[in-house]
């Protein structure tokens, strides 16, 4: 199961996923903020072996399954209030938003954000 595509999805395993995501950050990246990271590892990187992904910045046409915004979306971390109070380690701020259906979990996932750059969000889709 190798990035294949499948209705707006990419398909590939959480470790190269876990990869590109922190592919633009230096060695250190995972201690910039140790309770998103290990957040993201108990919910999804240690937990599952493949994911379903969607980068709008990447991607084709949005997954019709995804969530719309709005209150089907809980933020569970979310680090830019004391980003903007200058409490980040690294200037950087992470929000990771979860949604459901009846048959999927759905990751929203911002990360390194900063004040003059958004934090891009990437989608993971994993099966309950």
């Amino acid at each position: 199961m190798n990035n294949q595509e499948n209705g707006g999805w990419v398909q590939l395993p959480t470790v190269e996923f876990r990869k590109e995501l922190g592919m633009n950050q230096d060695a250190n990246w995972v201690n910039d903020d140790l309770a998103f990271f290990s957040l993201l590892d108990r919910v999804i990187f240690l937990k599952y072996r493949d994911v379903d992904h969607y980068f709008s910045e990447v991607s084709g046409n949005e997954p019709e399954d995804l969530p719309m915004a709005g209150n089907k979306w809980f933020t569970v971390y979310d680090s830019s209030s004391l980003h903007g109070l200058r409490l980040t380690p690294a200037n950087e701020y992470n929000v990771l938003e979860i949604a459901h259906s009846d048959t999927h979990i759905y990751f929203a996932i911002s990360a390194f954000g900063s004040t003059f750059a958004s934090a891009l969000t990437e989608y993971v889709k994993v099966p309950k």
